[in-house]
């Protein structure tokens, strides 16, 4: 595991589950939703697993098991 991972990443991770999408979380958080998503990449890159799952048909974000 990378342990020098940003923590701005994990913080993105955090509301972007919380709030259950990117445009709620961006808003929290003050960031624009392009910075948030790529956070999000970024985090994902840096890690084994995928830890969001967006589900475009119900606009929801939600942490996967690994998260």
């Amino acid at each position: 595991m990378n342990w020098n991972v940003n923590l701005n990443l994990y913080r993105s991770f955090y509301y972007v589950v919380k709030y259950g999408g990117f445009t709620k979380a961006s808003n929290e958080i003050a960031i624009s939703q392009s910075t948030l998503s790529n956070n999000i990449k970024k985090l994902e890159s840096e890690l084994p697993n995928n830890y969001i799952n967006t589900n475009n048909k119900i606009k929801t974000t939600f942490a996967t098991t690994d998260g």
